[in-house]
């Protein structure tokens, strides 16, 4: 059962942000909700964290609790949505109050974290792959992810958002540019071309259900005539 939040007047409205501009057309999902320390949980000066006393455990434990809460958050905010309490965050991770609260003081923080591995890995993709490959990967992420990515719509104006929009442009155009004439599209569509047709792709699988999602995409991408790299279709 997931606690209950109680009300914490200290804590400041949070601006977070949409998961970069591939869904600026899905502003209709629940916004994030006020509040970082959620889900009930006090954390005292002697929470240790689950190191047993130890304060400091070292870098090695430190780099495996922040990855452990990565992937929780990542799971649980696309499983659960937007309200789903920090404490099942670190429940989920296996790590104590204290750990958690050290990595992730707050809810946007840990949106964010998730987003900014999301969108590095993604230009590392861009400076190595080709046009197809990059889109195959970017839908892939967005069949996953949708529940995620509803969590932090309806954020358009946060500076975060706007700089992570300005990011993965210029990560598309690279990629376009150095993508060979035959594994472009057939129409000579330009970076904002396709950043849009990213957004309309992703749009539609918000609406999808989950098993019909990566089909829908490539039904969508077919549609636009922009090859992407898939895999091959079940069946």
């Amino acid at each position: 059962m997931l606690l209950a939040r109680p009300p914490e007047p200290h804590d400041a409205d949070l601006q977070d942000f949409l998961v970069w501009h591939v869904l600026r057309s899905t502003s209709r999902a629940r916004p994030l909700s006020p509040g970082g320390h959620d889900g009930g949980v006090a954390v005292g000066d002697d929470d240790d964290g689950g190191t047993g006393g130890r304060r400091n455990p070292g870098p090695s434990a430190a780099a495996r609790n922040r990855a452990a809460l990565l992937a929780a958050a990542r799971r649980l905010f696309d499983e659960v949505g937007a309200d789903v309490p920090l404490s099942r965050l670190a429940a989920e991770a296996g790590v104590g109050q204290a750990v958690l609260y050290r990595v992730f003081p707050d809810r946007a923080s840990a949106v964010w974290e998730v987003f900014g591995e999301d969108l590095t890995a993604l230009e590392e993709l861009a400076a190595a792959a080709d046009l197809p490959v990059l889109l195959g990967e970017v839908t892939r992420s967005a069949v996953r992810s949708t529940g995620f990515l509803q969590v932090v719509a309806g954020h358009l104006d946060d500076t975060r958002l706007l700089d992570a929009g300005r990011r993965f442009a210029v990560a598309l155009a690279r990629c376009r540019e150095g993508t060979a004439p035959a594994r472009r599209p057939a129409r000579d569509l330009t970076a904002a071309d396709l950043g849009l047709a990213v957004q309309m792709v992703a749009g539609a699988l918000v609406t999808t259900a989950r098993e019909q999602r990566l089909e829908v995409a490539r039904r969508a991408w077919d549609l636009l005539g922009v090859p992407v790299d898939l895999g091959r279709p079940a069946g």
